[in-house]
């Protein structure tokens, strides 16, 4: 794992050092830029060593004929499968990388050969012959990739911040970006919170020339895998077992220590499991210890199933202990995820990230994903009791929205009574949309300062996910909803955060559970199987039990979460009023403070569920201080 930046157009070699300097945390082991003496053209590329850790292994990285160069930040899983398919056409090695094989398979079959690639990237090649620069992210957006584009200049990162280097760098935002994070608590791709910085959409490859715009050259599309039709449930489960083996056992592939996440739930396990089914693989695992053996009002203590699957399957388990002064720690987070994620489950990983780092294990397999493919959210058991009452008629529907209106907030059961029939008598589509939103949208847009208001007037925040669906060829609703968390949630909260809390600390961790071949057999079986019932995962659940103890597998559900609500009534409080002081938003001029104020109150007197839109309020004050105003944590 690595960074990579670089521009098009511009004639400034001291900008690639910076634009590599600000994000060297993602390559501890070596950082190298290269700028053409004679093209407005640089690459920079910052390494962390995981495979062929030699000097051979160092990027930007040209062909032999000198006519492709390449920054690369990823692992491709067959790269010897590739490698030896190209050696067999007379391609020739210098390292025992797989950037080189990547680099020689592009030059065998162009942007297509993203098709043949299984693994998690993001890279920039140079056609030297063409004069044309290429952009490519992995299928289900494992690794970021940000863009800005102008008549004039094209630039590239890892990170945003990155850009921040650009003396022109205009940082103007995007309106439509703000009121979508505040609604979505993330920020649904291709957008960001900058109106001329947009993410590559996962599987697209561009390409860009001098003076040009960029173009689409290829597009990897994540369908379901064929076969499946007519095979029952036995067949499903050998079929699953097989895939989730090989999955995961492709991904050990490391010059150096791998260790993993190990929560106790169902999917860390899991992938512990796998790893370590055909002996040693994985040098240790790691846990959050909340201190005290404190718990919170709708989370589990994970600890004890965590202790429990470790011995089950026989790993090392370090606890790192998660106490409250990590939350002196929260600007520190804001910075390295480049965008407002109203969520505090990114200290958590920051925490392993940093205990790994210090034991020398610099890769970590991680259990994300389990839930965006298999079922495993609560809002996927929500969208399942539809069948009970969506049928019903408008006005019996829109009572049931009334009765959620005067539902008390005061519990986990009322606020999901409330959540569950919020938008009750709205069509069925726009309920699936609106499941992944976390206050009414006009709760949300009365947030922001008049003017921001009359500017967003007309705008649907749900046409980013209306628009991706066109794009799904399946009927049931779970697996539409299961598209939509595998194209955004996934992707632009998942992912984001645990790529960058792990290279904030030069870990690399990579996520089994989204092989893409794992997921191509989890959209292809029946909806049914993954939601059955009330019973989540249910099919992931069954294929586990010769593996793991059945307390582990269908233990109670939680995620990898902080507490939220009691932090921001607690240690956090001052902190947020602080931030969020009446002078400081009408400086800023996003906010209405009358509005931010009455939303202190909600909070405080627990009236309505929006905890975390105070918390995203909060993150995007504290982002704009640091990637606006130029403060640093």
């Amino acid at each position: 794992m690595c960074g990579i930046a670089g521009y098009l157009g511009l004639k400034d070699e001291s900008l690639i050092k910076e634009m590599m300097g600000i994000m060297r945390h993602r390559g501890p082991d070596a950082s190298e830029c290269w700028s053409d003496p004679a093209l407005p053209l640089s690459l920079g590329h910052n390494r962390l060593s995981i495979l062929d850790l030699s000097d051979r292994g160092k990027q930007p990285m040209w062909d032999a004929e000198g006519r492709f160069c390449i920054t690369y930040n990823g692992e491709i899983y067959n790269y010897r499968e590739l490698r030896c398919g190209l050696e067999s056409k007379g391609y020739q090695f210098r390292s025992t990388t797989d950037t080189e094989v990547l680099l020689n398979l592009f030059h065998e079959q162009g942007p297509a050969c993203a098709k043949a690639l299984d693994g998690i990237w993001a890279f920039a090649i140079w056609d030297n012959r063409e004069r044309k620069l290429f952009l490519s992210r992995d299928p289900l957006g494992v690794k970021p990739l940000y863009f800005m584009a102008r008549k004039d200049a094209f630039l590239f990162a890892s990170e945003i911040k990155s850009f921040l280097c650009w003396k022109d760098f205009s940082r103007e935002i995007d309106e439509k970006a703000v009121f979508e994070t505040l609604l979505y608590l993330w920020t649904p791709g291709p957008g960001t919170l900058f109106s001329e910085v947009r993410k590559l959409p996962p599987g697209q490859t561009i390409s860009v020339q001098i003076g040009c715009t960029p173009v689409v050259e290829h597009t990897v599309e994540v369908r379901p895998a064929d076969g499946l039709t007519g095979k029952g449930e036995a067949a499903v489960l050998e079929l699953l077992r097989e895939q989730l083996h090989r999955s995961v056992q492709s991904q050990l592939v490391s010059d150096v220590p791998v260790g993993a996440f190990l929560s106790g739930g169902l999917d860390s396990s899991a992938v512990v499991s796998m790893a370590e089914k055909d002996g040693r693989r994985i040098s240790r695992c790691y846990t959050i210890n909340y201190a005290d053996g404190r718990k919170w009002e709708g989370m589990v203590n994970d600890l004890d199933y965590a202790r429990k699957a470790a011995r089950h399957i026989g790993v090392e388990l370090q606890e790192v202990v998660l106490e409250d002064s990590v939350l002196g720690r929260v600007r520190e987070m804001v910075w390295h995820l480049d965008e407002p994620q109203a969520d505090l489950a990114p200290l958590n990983v920051l925490l392993i990230a940093e205990a790994a780092r210090a034991n020398g294990d610099y890769v970590l397999l991680s259990g994300a994903g389990g839930d965006d493919i298999f079922s495993g959210y609560r809002r996927h058991a929500a969208l399942h009791l539809e069948k009970w009452w969506g049928w019903m008629p408008s006005t019996v529907r829109s009572g049931l929205q009334l009765l959620s209106e005067l539902s008390p907030s005061s519990g986990a059961l009322g606020r999901r009574f409330k959540r569950m029939f919020r938008y009750a008598d709205e069509t069925e589509e726009q309920r699936l949309f609106r499941y992944f939103t976390w206050a009414p949208e006009q709760y949300a847009m009365n947030l922001l300062h008049d003017d921001m208001r009359r500017r967003l007037r007309g705008h649907d925040p749900l046409r980013v996910m209306r628009d991706a669906l066109q794009t799904f060829p399946g009927t049931d609703p779970i697996d539409k909803m299961l598209f939509l968390d595998t194209r955004f949630f996934l992707a632009d909260h998942n992912l984001n955060y645990t790529d960058k809390m792990g290279m904030a600390r030069g870990v690399e961790i990579r996520v089994p559970l989204i092989d893409v071949n794992l997921v191509r057999l989890a959209f292809a079986i029946p909806g049914n199987f993954k939601q059955k019932g009330m019973t989540g995962k249910y099919i992931f659940k069954r294929s586990m039990e010769p593996f793991l103890p059945a307390e582990v597998i269908y233990r109670p559900k939680t995620g990898f979460v902080a507490p939220v609500r009691e932090w921001m009534l607690g240690p956090l409080h001052e902190q947020i009023r602080s931030v969020l002081s009446d002078e400081a938003l009408r400086r800023r001029g996003w906010f209405s403070p009358k509005s931010v104020q009455k939303l202190f109150q909600d909070v405080e007197s627990n009236r309505n569920d929006v905890h975390y839109l105070l918390l995203s309020v909060y993150l995007i004050e504290e982002w704009a201080r640091m990637f606006i105003d130029g403060e640093r944590f």
